[in-house]
């Protein structure tokens, strides 16, 4: 379960994330939460856009990679 401060923690990530990522160029807030209509059990729904001259798979494949590195 997610409170609504929970999920803006969630959020900031990969927002910040993409803002700093200059081969993304949008990103939009879908679903439940960007109706307003969010609750404890709402997830996250989330879409980047990606600039056209670079392959979205590219840019796919960084991110997973870094997501997903162990940090030690």
């Amino acid at each position: 379960m997610f409170t609504p401060a929970d999920r803006d923690r969630v959020l900031a990530a990969p927002t910040a994330r993409a803002e700093a990522d200059p081969d993304v160029t949008g990103a939009v807030l879908l679903g439940s939460s960007a109706t307003g209509q969010a609750d404890r059990w709402s997830d996250l729904d989330v879409a980047f856009a990606v600039a056209g001259s670079v392959p979205v798979a590219a840019v796919a494949e960084r991110w997973t990679r870094d997501l997903t590195a162990d940090p030690g």
